[in-house]
Parts: structure tokens; sequence; C-alpha cells
């Protein structure tokens, strides 16, 4: 019995962005390619989440940033049929400090000593 062949072609885009510009630039960077791969069927975004529902970019000074309602409206993605977006975020690191420190992590040593045989401890 013959076989079917099915041929598709995809492409995945990961890219690190800071700024909203840069997003953009990404979904830009997906429709130039559309021809040869076609439509954007999913974006994912991993980021920090902040005040306002969606994640967290950053302006050319450094200050954190969310998308309007507005914006968000009026980003331009090529999709194609059956498209999702998605947005994972956590607002862990808002609530954190992070302290650095030296010396041996007591974890570690922990650690070392459960691959250690018995007989070298």
């Amino acid at each position: 019995m013959p076989r079917a062949s099915i041929s598709v072609r995809s492409s995945v885009i990961i890219a690190g962005v800071k700024t909203k510009e840069d997003f953009q630039n990404v979904l830009n960077s997906a429709a130039k390619i559309a021809d040869q791969f076609g439509k954007t069927t999913n974006v994912s975004l991993f980021s920090h989440a902040g005040d306002v529902d969606g994640p967290v970019f950053h302006d050319a000074s450094g200050h954190a940033t969310q998308f309007t309602q507005g914006e968000l409206s009026n980003l331009k993605v090529n999709w194609g049929a059956n498209s999702t977006a998605s947005f994972y975020g956590c607002r862990l690191t808002h609530h954190v400090h992070i302290l650095e420190m030296n010396g041996d992590s007591y974890r570690l040593k922990q650690s070392r000593r459960k691959r250690e045989p018995p007989s070298c401890r």
C-alpha cells in the first residue's frame, strides 16, 4: 500500500525582547517569512507580569511599562487559521530581594556528601 507523503515546513522564532518595539519587530520578522513558512499560528510570550494584565517591558530609560488596550489592538500579526496567543507571566520577582553571598553552600555540601561512598566520609 503506498504511503502518503505530507511536506510541512515550519519555523520557530525565539527572541529575547526588552521593549514593546522589540516585540513588534519579532512579529514583523515572522510576517516577512510567511511566504516561505506560512502565517503565524502561535505567539507565546514569557515575561514578568505587571499590576495590569499582561507582560512587562522596559522603555528606553529602563522603566517598566505595559501595553495599553489600544497598543494591543494595534499589534500587527499575520495570523493563520486557528491561531493562538499566550502570555505566561509571574509576579514573583517583584516581591523578592536578591542577595549575593560568598562562601560554601550548605545544600551543595549536603548534595556532595550523598554522592560520596560511605568510606570517604
